[in-house]
């Protein structure tokens, strides 16, 4: 059976200036694949109930998905009731499109700031598609403070485009805008391809980097 998530994960981890030692921290990303009724055998609703079970096995503490349609988003949210969930799709701002949602631990963290932005020239502009991408492509951030330690934290999740090479570079350049200012930052990307853009992640603006690493998901046959 082919893998529906053939995907280049790319994670960056940068921390900033604190002496204080970093709460252990269990996160994941996943692009669930959205609902599509010609995906057959592995459609939807024949696998909608593996992905709650795998994340209840995996138990992270944030998960940042990607391609999650709303109806999608619904059975996530009633399946992972341990975790609040912040997001919007990206055509309307409310529930049209996909979303870029961030799942965590309600137990763990307390919400302190959220907000979607439009990876494009007016990154306010709902539902604009940007430089020379194919698709609507946002980033969705939320701001957390562990409940524990006081700890504060800023995920950002987004899907760049798969087409457009200048909307990809200009949309990781948007990204560092928007985050640079933060003294903590986790940051997960879901793109493809991906490789390129580990000097311009870095070099822009990311310099506490601690860990890169990506994961080509194999191919099952």
């Amino acid at each position: 059976m082919k893998n529906l998530f053939s995907t280049l994960i790319l994670s960056l981890l940068a921390l900033g200036c604190t002496q204080q030692q970093p709460e252990s921290l269990r996160l994941a990303t996943f692009n669930i694949r959205y609902d599509n009724s010609g995906d057959g055998p592995n459609s939807w609703p024949h696998r909608k109930d593996s992905i709650c079970a795998f994340i209840h096995r995996v138990d992270p503490d944030i998960i940042d998905m990607q391609e999650v349609l709303h109806h999608q988003l619904e059975v996530l949210k009633t399946g992972l009731p341990e975790y609040t969930v912040v997001g919007v799709g990206r055509e309307d701002g409310k529930t049209a499109g996909e979303y870029a949602p961030i799942f965590f631990k309600q137990a763990k963290y307390t919400l302190l700031d959220q907000n979607t932005f439009w990876l494009c020239e007016k990154p306010d502009s709902v539902g604009m598609v940007g430089w020379d991408a194919a698709l609507t492509r946002i980033a969705t951030w939320v701001k957390l403070q562990d409940k524990k330690t006081g700890q504060i934290l800023m995920v950002v999740n987004t899907h760049f485009d798969h087409i457009g090479t200048e909307a990809r570079r200009n949309s990781a350049l948007l990204i560092i805008e928007k985050i640079k200012k933060i003294k903590r930052i986790k940051t997960f990307f879901e793109k493809y391809p991906l490789k390129r853009h580990f000097p311009l992640l870095i070099s822009e603006g990311i310099k506490d980097l601690l860990s890169v690493f990506y994961t080509l998901q194999r191919e099952n046959s």
